[in-house]
Formats: C-alpha cells, sequence, structure tokens
C-alpha cells in the first residue's frame, strides 16, 4: 500500500486512494463554481504557495433568509442587553456574549466571475486531515498586467 504524508501533520498517514479521493470529492464541488482551474495537491508544501498571487475576495451580499436571521439575532441581542440593565445574571451575559458572537461571524467569502476567469484553488489535506482550500490563487501567467 502507498502511504501518503502530510507534513503539516506528520502522524496522519492515508492510503492515496483514500486521500486522492476525499480530496476530488471536494474537488468537485468547486468546479462548478466557475474558477479557472483547480489542482489536487494531497502533500502541499508551503513554499509552494510562494509562486501565486491572489485575488481578494468580496463580502457576498446576505441571502433572505441570512438577513432575517441576522436581524432576528440582532433583536435578541439588544433586548437582551436592555434586560441585562435591569438583571445582572451571569446567564443573560453568557447569552449575550454569545449572540455577539453570532454577530460578528465573517461573511461568507465570494468572487467577482471576472476574477475567478484568472484565478484557481489548491485543494490539499489540513493539519487536521480534513480537505483545506487555498482559493483565489492567480499563476503568474495569468496575472494582470
Amino acid at each position: 500500500m502507498t502511504i501518503t504524508r502530510n507534513p503539516a501533520a506528520p502522524n496522519l498517514v492515508l492510503p492515496d486512494s483514500l486521500a486522492a479521493e476525499k480530496l476530488e470529492q471536494a474537488a468537485t464541488r468547486l468546479r462548478a463554481q466557475g474558477w479557472k482551474w483547480i489542482d489536487i495537491v494531497p502533500a502541499l508544501k508551503p513554499e509552494f504557495l510562494g509562486g501565486f498571487g491572489q485575488i481578494d475576495a468580496i463580502s457576498a451580499p446576505p441571502t433572505e433568509e441570512q438577513q432575517r436571521e441576522h436581524d432576528r439575532i440582532w433583536s435578541e441581542y439588544e433586548a437582551l442587553v436592555a434586560e441585562r440593565r435591569r438583571n445582572p445574571d451571569p446567564a443573560i451575559g453568557d447569552r449575550i456574549y454569545r449572540l455577539w458572537e453570532r454577530i460578528e461571524e465573517p461573511d461568507e467569502p465570494a468572487w467577482r466571475p471576472e476574477d475567478m476567469a484568472i484565478a484557481g484553488v489548491i485543494v490539499t489535506i489540513g493539519a487536521d486531515g480534513q480537505p483545506a482550500f487555498f482559493l483565489g490563487l492567480v499563476r503568474p501567467e495569468d496575472a494582470p498586467a
């Protein structure tokens, strides 16, 4: 049996076929998004990424459902802050903290189609053994002049 070792996780050992299958499944989902290229690199060395440029992601506008959820969380947060002024119960403070964490969660990244037309993705194995993605990489020959 051939073994693939990830230098970032020296104790992680996966048979090549299992690693390739897992990474291919992850790459399949990305192919439909419109990237110029997708490379699967099971044992990615960090210095390999030095040869690429990168496009910046933009914040995608929230869907109606996401906006409703954000508004619901924000309303609950404001109500609890007002409640906390009257009632210093630590459980209320804990709930306020958890809601604030949700409010501050980063937006899902998005890319403009014209940027994706020159950029790609590397799919590799992360230190946790799960697929890891380097999105928006631009090869030198594809970089705008």
